[in-house]
This record gives structure tokens, C-alpha cells and sequence, in this order.
């Protein structure tokens, strides 16, 4: 189903698919609900005040405690919020961050002094990828791409033997979601905010059908406002 947004006045989206650099840049400056907050300290307090993003960030951490695991790469990281409370409840993980904005890129480094780096980084070019045993972390950032490109995403990742995967999507398309987003439509409208398209709410099994060929999910953790799901490799991948 595809996914309707009002971002607000000053922001226009050209294309239904990835923002562009240049469209992710404006975001950020104008509209708040993307943007970084200005200082650090505003930065953590906007991550420490969501309750629903600090439950889930903690059922991570604990996830990859119990994995043993040293290392994360976090692709698509955006704010970096979700990342910096999973770096302070799990301080002993390295975590690598990585975007596709340079202005995102330059704040992140300024911000989030805790990430080991900060870097460039496409999801649809898996050249980010530099050992199996380093965990990917997905964070909301399943609506852009087409299922095509994502089929592509997690076939190249488990062509490299990429191991876990966590996999937390942005929404899954329920009979609850539908009404959501047409209530989002609805106050869009209301607050005479031009609508734009930009990507895709998928159901459960779609989802599914994405990794399948490489990865099942194994475990299921329902903390906070969005699932998250444990990919681990197909044996014989």
C-alpha cells in the first residue's frame, strides 16, 4: 500500500522513490519531526523522552548481549536517536553508523561522539558490508525501497555471509495501520499540507517474502510502538 506523507510548507518531494540528497538536506532543516534539535544536549533529551523508542532501543541491546556480538552497523541511520540510547545501553558494542545525506553525515559526527564512525552509505550498494559476524541494523527504513531492490539488498547480503540481521520496519499493513495512515491523509489535508508519496507499507508476509530466500526470523521482540524481527542466515546460503 503505498505510503502518503504532508511533510511540512518549503519541503517538496520530486520523486516517489529515495529522497535525494538534496530533498533529505531540506528535510532536515524545515520540518522538526526529521530534524537533528540543534545542540547535543537537545539531540539526547529528544531521544530520551520518546518512552516507546527507549523500551525498544533496551530490547535490542539486550538481544545483542545474549548474541555475544562486539559490533553493529546501523544502515540508514538518520537522526541517530535510536543508535545513541542502544550505545548507552550497551556501551561495550561498537556501533557504525552510516547515511546517504552528506548534511545528515556532518551532523551525526558532531552529535553522536559515541559512534566508532560515521560514513556514506547507500542500503542498495551492500559495499558497507566488512564482516559476517557484524551485525546490520535496519531501523525503520523499509518504505523507500521497492521490493525488487530489497530482494536485491538481502540477496547481496547473504552472497557476503552476513549472519544476523535486525530488521525493525517502519509499519506493517494491518487493518489498525490502514486507519492510521488514512487518519495521517486526513490531518494532512486539514492542515493544507500537500501530500507526497513516499514508499510502501507491506504486510507481514510481504515482508517476509523479501529475506526469505536468504534469512528467517527467528526471534520476535514487541517492545515499544514497532516490531522488531531477528534475521539470521539460511543455513547453506
Amino acid at each position: 500500500m503505498p505510503h502518503w506523507y504532508g511533510f511540512t510548507e518549503g519541503v517538496r518531494v520530486v520523486t516517489a522513490g529515495p529522497l535525494t540528497e538534496e530533498e533529505w538536506g531540506r528535510l532536515r532543516e524545515r520540518d522538526a519531526a526529521f530534524g537533528f534539535g540543534g545542540s547535543r544536549e537537545t539531540w539526547i533529551a529528544t531521544a530520551r523522552s520518546n518512552p516507546t523508542l527507549v523500551s525498544r532501543a533496551e530490547a535490542v541491546a539486550r538481544l545483542l548481549r545474549d548474541w555475544g556480538v562486539p559490533r553493529v552497523v546501523a544502515v540508514g541511520t538518520g537522526t541517530g536517536t535510536f543508535e545513541y540510547l542502544l550505545k548507552s545501553f550497551a556501551p561495550e558494542i561498537a556501533v557504525r553508523c552510516g547515511d546517504w545525506a552528506t548534511e545528515s553525515i556532518v551532523e551525526l559526527k558532531r552529535l553522536f561522539t559515541e559512534a566508532e564512525s560515521v560514513e556514506r552509505m547507500d542500503i542498495r550498494q551492500v559495499t558497507w558490508v566488512r564482516d559476517p559476524d557484524e551485525v546490520v541494523l535496519l531501523n525503520r527504513v523499509d518504505m523507500e525501497l521497492r521490493d525488487s531492490e530489497w530482494r536485491s539488498v538481502f540477496r547481496d547480503m547473504a552472497g557476503q555471509k552476513v549472519r544476523r540481521i535486525i530488521w525493525i520496519p517502519c509499519g506493517l499493513l494491518t487493518g489498525a495501520s490502514v486507519f492510521t495512515e488514512l487518519r495521517g491523509i486526513l490531518a494532512g489535508i486539514g492542515r493544507r499540507r500537500r501530500l507526497y508519496r513516499t514508499g510502501y507499507l507491506r504486510t507481514p508476509a510481504r515482508m517476509v517474502e523479501l529475506f526469505a530466500n536468504g534469512y528467517q526470523c527467528r526471534e520476535v521482540i514487541k517492545r515499544g510502538d514497532l516490531p522488531t524481527w531477528a534475521l539470521h542466515l539460511n543455513e547453506g546460503s
